[in-house]
């Protein structure tokens, strides 16, 4: 979802959740 996808994306910014990588 567009939540998730923004959720993601912060984390991701933050190197929190670079398991999870940006499609």
């Amino acid at each position: 979802e567009y939540a998730q996808s923004r959720f993601q994306f912060y984390f991701q910014q933050k190197g929190q959740l670079t398991s999870s990588p940006s499609s």
